[in-house]
């Protein structure tokens, strides 16, 4: 069976990255402690009223620190915001990706990014913000960059990991990893997507994305077949 290996520094690498901003300092506990706390906070405000009626005394408040403390973290609302954003996303990094890791399949290493991949960006949060960013982007181009960039950009770094090394592991037939990875991501958004953010599917059960998730790998791999063997 082919096997899919990767290298499990380069991914660590990509997940420090997805997790820049997050905390100014992880010496202490205690420190940590509030900043997940702040980060908590801030991600429940924004994604109930929205960035622009958020103040910094508010998730002061929320998260039980003083506002000086927000601001030992965070030099700002906008840097706050960054840090929200690839705090979701880090969860998909060091929860599955680093997992791949081990020896799987292509089909399966595949499947289990789907899975992974659609859960997350098919959940509450991800699509109450995609909906408040979408109806702000005039006004905030900036705010909906940085959302695209720490949110869909890390994602998307990660798939493309995933498939450089399995071209030049010989495990899959695909020179070009980026445009690889932005298909498998098209093909996995689907319909589903579109009609999760659209309000046309309020919940979608795991079965019915496991077993979109594999009619998209299985199609995936007609078009980049794994190496003979």
């Amino acid at each position: 069976m082919t096997e899919i290996y990767v290298n499990k520094a380069q991914m660590e690498k990509t997940a420090s990255m997805a997790r820049q901003g997050l905390e100014k300092s992880r010496g202490r506990p205690r420190s940590a402690d509030k900043n997940r706390a702040i980060l908590d906070a801030a991600s429940a405000l924004f994604l109930s009223v929205g960035f622009d009626r958020v103040s910094m005394d508010q998730i002061a408040s929320k998260a039980e620190v003083s506002k000086q403390t927000v601001y030992g973290h965070f030099k700002s609302k906008e840097g706050l915001f960054r840090a929200v954003i690839g705090h979701r996303v880090s969860d998909f990094f060091q929860d599955d990706l680093l997992d791949t890791a081990g020896h799987r399949s292509i089909k399966e290493t595949l499947n289990r990014l789907g899975q992974q991949y659609m859960r997350l960006i098919l959940s509450d949060d991800a699509v109450a913000m995609f909906r408040i960013l979408a109806g702000n982007a005039e006004s905030h181009p900036k705010l909906v960059a940085m959302f695209f960039e720490e949110g869909p950009g890390r994602l998307a770094q990660a798939l493309e990991s995933v498939f450089r090394y399995a071209h030049e592991r010989g495990d899959l037939i695909c020179a070009d990893a980026q445009k690889a990875s932005q298909l498998f991501a098209t093909l996995l958004r689907g319909d589903l997507y579109l009609k999760r953010t659209l309000g046309l599917a309020s919940g979608i059960e795991a079965d019915e994305i496991n077993r979109h998730v594999a009619d998209v790998v299985s199609t995936f791999l007609k078009l980049y077949p794994p190496q003979e063997g």
